[in-house]
């Protein structure tokens, strides 16, 4: 299977032998193999889509495909919100330390853990506004739109059998477009999400990442007088 290239950052630490004499074995995590839970996620639902669809059995797979499309897609929103508000403060204390060499770094206020992708989609526009970066680009408010077409206003309807009111998830037939949601998340990331410090790239997660690494650069040779 040839993969989208916005797929190379889980990729660099390999997977593994294909063919091996016992079960499976995935190792993650430590300094060379940090997950990138997004990506991970979004990969795990192409892999469940196509294998579904090449067995015949994408209506058994069909609610796993979208819990994990929706999980990809709710650390996307988190991670462009916390990126943000991580530049907020790191802006603000390196003005502190010019004024003030002992100066304290101040976080801002916590937010509420949360799963509503309409709620997450606002803190977004909210923690880039703060930066001065402009509005979230209209594909994150359509793909809002379109997982919450499936999921009603329940963000469990696609884990459970039931819902948070005790009603049936799925009381009769939906269609759920597993195949066209996932290109569509692809696309986004791809265009909105990519990150890379150092590179003439123009995506939101590319201008975030290069800022946090300048502004972190500034403040090591800030403190290290």
């Amino acid at each position: 299977m040839t993969l989208p290239a916005i797929y190379d950052r889980v990729l660099i630490f390999g997977g593994g032998s294909p063919c091996t004499d016992g079960p499976p074995i995935a190792r993650v995590g430590g300094h060379f193999r940090e997950p990138d839970y997004g990506l991970s996620y979004l990969l795990a639902a192409r892999y469940v889509i196509k294998g579904g669809h090449a067995d015949g059995r994408q209506n058994e797979v069909a609610l796993p495909s979208a819990y994990l499309q929706r999980h990809a897609f709710e650390i996307a929103l988190k991670d462009l919100r916390d990126g943000a508000r991580a530049i907020k403060e790191d802006r603000d204390w390196l003005a502190a330390l010019k004024a003030d060499p002992k100066a304290k770094l101040k976080t801002l206020p916590a937010l509420r853990f949360e799963h509503d992708l309409a709620t997450l989609l606002a803190q977004v526009g909210v923690a880039l506004a703060e930066i001065e970066y402009g509005d979230v680009p209209p594909e994150f408010a359509e793909m809002v739109q379109r997982m919450a077409a499936v999921e009603g206003s329940d963000p469990t309807r696609v884990r459970y059998a039931s819902r948070t009111d005790g009603k049936a998830s799925f009381p009769s037939p939906v269609e759920i477009p597993v195949g066209d949601t996932q290109n569509r998340l692809e696309q986004l990331f791809e265009k909105h999400l990519h990150r890379a410090i150092g590179g003439d790239g123009d995506a939101l997660g590319t201008q975030l990442a290069e800022e946090g690494a300048y502004l972190a650069q500034e403040l090591y040779r800030y403190d290290d007088g």
